[in-house]
């Protein structure tokens, strides 16, 4: 039997062909990647014609490292936040206010999955860093912030959070809050991600009460 040939165009438009797939070699154990490797690569052989496999192997890449691969040159070729608008010395005045944030969230979504087959619903602060917030401020080695304000944005609010969590899940709940207080969509919160130079964390120095 041949090996499966996997359509990007419908992996995209459907999770249910991701979720289950082995991730890359890369993330995995070496004794358990070869395993899975060597299983997958004599199931997707074919025969001769004289009773012996061949020596096809599955490609080296994997569903996921194409989806990364996709992931990155979309990104790159989008044009979102391409220039820096601001810049902002003070890291306390570097608030991000709630339409921002979801005008972020809702910008990446035509480029989903994300690298090891992260969806939408399920990136949380560690994916965004590291797959959209580093990438966009990379040339400018800013924070995020100064790529969306024109000027200090000073926070009312200070976001404890832990970074692991949903960030679809922490938009609903900034959004409850905004009209649970009747702030509006533009008051400003406080949230490391977006307002620390990922970059250049320097700035953080000193003790706890400066930083």
């Amino acid at each position: 039997m041949s090996s499966p040939s996997w359509d990007m165009r419908k992996c995209l438009r459907c999770p249910c062909r991701l979720q289950r797939k082995v991730a890359p070699a890369a993330y995995r154990p070496a004794s358990v990647a070869a395993g899975a490797r060597g299983a997958a690569a004599d199931a997707g052989a074919e025969h001769d014609g004289s009773g012996h496999m061949d020596d096809r192997r599955m490609d080296d890449r994997s569903v996921e490292e194409e989806i990364a691969d996709l992931w990155w040159r979309r990104l790159k070729f989008s044009g979102l936040y391409p220039t820096r608008r601001s810049s902002i010395p003070r890291t306390e005045e570097r608030g991000i206010s709630f339409e921002q944030l979801d005008t972020f969230l809702e910008s990446l979504t035509m480029f989903f999955p994300m690298p090891k087959c992260v969806f939408k619903d399920e990136a949380n602060l560690y994916h965004l860093n590291d797959y959209a917030i580093m990438p966009l401020t990379k040339s400018s080695r800013c924070s995020f912030v100064e790529m969306v304000a024109e000027a200090p944005q000073l926070p009312v609010w200070f976001i404890s959070h832990w970074w692991g969590t949903r960030f679809c899940q922490t938009i609903r709940m900034l959004r409850l809050h905004c009209v649970h207080r009747d702030l509006g969509f533009g008051a400003f919160y406080w949230i490391c991600t977006f307002a620390n130079n990922q970059h250049d964390l320097r700035e953080l120095g000193g003790s706890l009460v400066e930083t």
